[in-house]
């Protein structure tokens, strides 16, 4: 863990805290086992807001920057799963992927995973990473989605696209449809109303093709995921 963190984590740390302070808490608890924890802890102390931050196994050096921020450091054994799961706050998962072409979403909201018939799948150029007939952890993707409250959503290669566009004219990130079925599912539960939770996409991606690209919104304020 560097005493200097990067940007990315810089700055999701700010927009974390920020948001904290804003909505009236006086302290922000994360799991972390890098510089994530340290750039949390480093804003708290910018913006008074305590910081707890729960961490596996590290070193006696990173320990020490830890609490030279001030922040409580909490110790567990194991792995940065079990730091996030110490920390005992809950996290709805939601799991995303192209309607009617994967096992975990057909078999929703059962908590049977079944696969289905391997014909039956469609594969494009938007959807094809999300393809897949018998996924081989469905039964503990359908067991995450039940244990934290969780759902299943499905969308369509037209809602992929979109948000693949609004990625890349929003924020300027290179990502693929199938990479932004994160921020296509977070669109998908803002327009049903639930604004008021903190929805976090994870985008993969490449290079942009023209396609993509043109079909970025012009409007970027309706565009919010």
């Amino acid at each position: 863990m560097n005493s200097r963190t990067t940007w990315v984590e810089e700055r999701a740390a700010r927009a974390l805290v920020s948001r904290a302070a804003a909505s009236g808490y006086g302290a922000v608890t994360v799991g972390s086992c890098g510089n994530y924890g340290l750039a949390v802890a480093l804003a708290c102390q910018h913006g008074g807001l305590r910081a707890t931050i729960v961490v596996p196994g590290i070193s006696r050096q990173d320990l020490a920057r830890l609490r030279a921020t001030r922040a409580e450091v909490l110790a567990v054994d194991g792995t940065y799963e079990d730091a996030v799961v110490a920390g005992g706050w809950p996290t709805r998962v939601v799991g995303v992927s192209s309607s009617g072409n994967n096992s975990v979403l057909a078999s929703w909201p059962s908590t049977r995973h079944r696969p289905i018939p391997s014909a039956a799948v469609r594969d494009t150029p938007a959807n094809q990473p999300l393809v897949n007939w018998d996924a081989l952890h469905g039964p503990q993707a359908l067991a995450a989605l039940h244990a934290t409250g969780g759902q299943a959503i499905g969308v369509s290669d037209e809602e992929l696209t979109a948000a693949a566009g609004a990625v890349h004219a929003t924020c300027r990130l290179a990502v693929t449809p199938s990479g932004a079925a994160g921020v296509a599912a977070a669109c998908r539960l803002l327009a049903a109303g639930d604004a008021d939770q903190t929805h976090v996409a994870v985008l993969t991606g490449s290079r942009p093709s023209a396609s993509i690209a043109a079909r970025a919104p012009t409007d970027t304020t309706t565009s919010k995921g």
